[in-house]
């Protein structure tokens, strides 16, 4: 019910992606009949469609390394001014305050800046805790599978492809022997749920073994 059809046929816009805001979508408005499905598939999916339903996969960068109120924040402003940032995520993320100037474009406060960064930093050291006593909370969540559906779901996947992964996590965290992690168990699609094969099933394949010289 995309009505992909009639929109082609008439010329008019079409929904191609590029909402810079998820939180503000402005395709959605095109296709006021669709019946419009999210989740957090990453880019696999064993969905079946059919002429013009639509599919669109966003790729965010990643998290990157370090501090994120250690960075330049002139090169946040870069970024909210390149249209790779929202606005608002400058303050949340990076402790940058932006000032939106006459001309459109943004530009650093720098006093109001280095004043919110402070303050990030207490509010940092009034709710941390110990290590060892975060670690032991951490356990107790992840004994009782306590996380994300997301979180959950990378875990699992990663078990599944990595058995060695799997039991540095269980030592790692003293975990049970008996204790797992299943896609199946989370309730959400995931691609392979219905329709795999191992590679060594494929024709003409042979696998490599990897030996510990």
């Amino acid at each position: 019910d995309t009505g992909l059809k009639e929109l082609i046929a008439s010329g008019a816009p079409l929904p191609f992606g590029g909402d810079t805001d998820p939180q503000n979508p402005v395709w959605d408005a095109m296709m006021p009949d669709a019946k419009i499905k999210r989740d957090k598939q990453a880019i696999t999916t064993e969905e079946m469609f059919k002429d013009y339903d639509l599919y669109l996969n966003y790729m965010r960068g990643g998290p990157g390394f370090g501090d994120p109120i250690d960075r330049d924040p002139q090169s946040v402003v870069d970024d909210i001014n390149g249209g790779y940032l929202v606005e608002r995520f400058a303050l949340q993320v990076y402790g940058v305050v932006a000032e939106k100037g006459a001309d459109g474009t943004y530009a650093v406060d720098a006093p109001a800046t280095a004043a919110r960064r402070k303050e990030i930093r207490a509010e940092r050291l009034a709710k941390s805790v110990p290590t060892r006593e975060w670690m032991k909370g951490e356990r107790e969540k992840i004994l009782a599978k306590d996380a994300g559906d997301h979180v959950k779901q990378m875990f699992a996947s990663s078990f599944k492809l990595g058995p060695k992964f799997f039991k540095d996590f269980q030592t790692f965290w003293d975990l049970p022997a008996d204790w797992t992690l299943l896609e199946e168990e989370i309730g959400i699609p995931h691609y392979g749920s219905h329709y795999h094969m191992d590679v060594s099933e494929l024709p003409d394949v042979k696998t490599v073994q990897f030996v510990e010289q």
